[in-house]
């Protein structure tokens, strides 16, 4: 089944740092590796009001395989590729809002080799591997606050978060973190 990678903003009763603690919990049981770094400290040196973490799923490795299958395409060789992660980077951030609530976002991030890779179905495809590990996460965080009554709005999957104030830029998202994909 064929999925693309989702963001999701939301508002939870819920300190910002507890519901960053929760969603990267969820996204670690799905396979995801919380990437080191303090992403909180560096969004306090600008002065932003965000809590932020990272995780990440995927190697250059897997993704070299994944671009040598999208090579191969529909012939017999790709029967024994295995197809693999490429890099993926999910930031979690919240921000207090009024009444003890914040809202909570998970936006991804993948990389995309080459400009022909974003117009190839192949490499398209692998671009989203992710995808439902991601989704699963978000389930989870979504049903984890609706069981406790804290879920004020769900939000809706979306391509892109637009939050002037969030992390939803991959240049700012790269300062960050220091991620170089």
């Amino acid at each position: 089944m064929f999925r693309l990678l989702r963001a999701r903003q939301m508002v939870v009763r819920d300190t910002p740092e507890h519901a960053v603690e929760i969603s990267v919990s969820y996204l670690v049981a799905h396979g995801f590796r919380v990437r080191p770094g303090d992403m909180t400290a560096g969004l306090r040196a600008e002065g932003s009001p965000w809590t932020a973490a990272a995780v990440e799923i995927g190697d250059d490795v897997s993704a070299l395989r994944g671009l040598s299958y999208s090579l191969v395409g529909d012939t017999p060789l790709a029967l024994v590729m295995k197809r693999t992660i490429p890099p993926t980077l999910v930031v979690v951030a919240a921000r207090a809002i009024v009444d003890g609530s914040c809202v909570l976002m998970v936006n991804p991030f993948t990389t995309f080799y080459s400009r022909k890779s974003l117009f190839d179905v192949h490499s398209f495809n692998e671009h989203n591997m992710a995808a439902p590990q991601l989704a699963a996460a978000t389930t989870g965080i979504l049903e984890a606050y609706q069981g406790v009554g804290a879920l004020v709005d769900a939000g809706r999957p979306t391509a892109a978060i637009r939050d002037k104030e969030a992390m939803t830029t991959i240049l700012r998202v790269k300062k960050l973190t220091g991620w170089r994909r």
